[in-house]
């Protein structure tokens, strides 16, 4: 080997240590920056775990509110069942007459589409 390949090997090994100091520089930055992710992550952590505890206490509040906010049930499941036949008797007498309109324009229709598709005799 020459001198002069010699001296751009150890030329280039110079620069290879000069780089990797500066990346164990560089590393070590980062490791401080990580340490301290760490310590604002743990901080994070702790204000979620309070937020979780004071939503389980405004949960609860709130379903205590709207608790109170319902009506009471009836006892008699009786009583209850009687309205619901009441209001099914009721919605019947109304439905009814509807349903027989219903029922005689659909015939009404029929009769006419019927006709429409006879071919008409006229006089020529």
């Amino acid at each position: 080997m020459s001198n002069q390949q010699l001296a751009n090997i150890e030329s280039t090994l110079q620069i290879l240590v000069k780089g990797q100091e500066a990346l164990r520089g560089d590393v070590s930055k980062l490791d401080g920056r990580v340490s301290d992710l760490d310590g604002k992550v743990s901080k994070l952590d702790d204000r979620l775990t309070d937020l979780d505890r004071h939503m389980h206490v405004l949960h609860e509040s709130a379903l205590a509110t709207i608790k109170d906010l319902i009506p009471p049930v009836d006892p008699e499941p009786r009583a209850a069942q009687a309205s619901l036949d009441e209001l099914r008797v009721g919605i019947g007498h109304r439905l009814e007459p509807l349903e027989l309109v219903v029922a005689e324009h659909s015939q009404d229709i029929e009769k006419l589409k019927e006709s429409r598709a006879r071919p008409s005799r006229r006089p020529v």
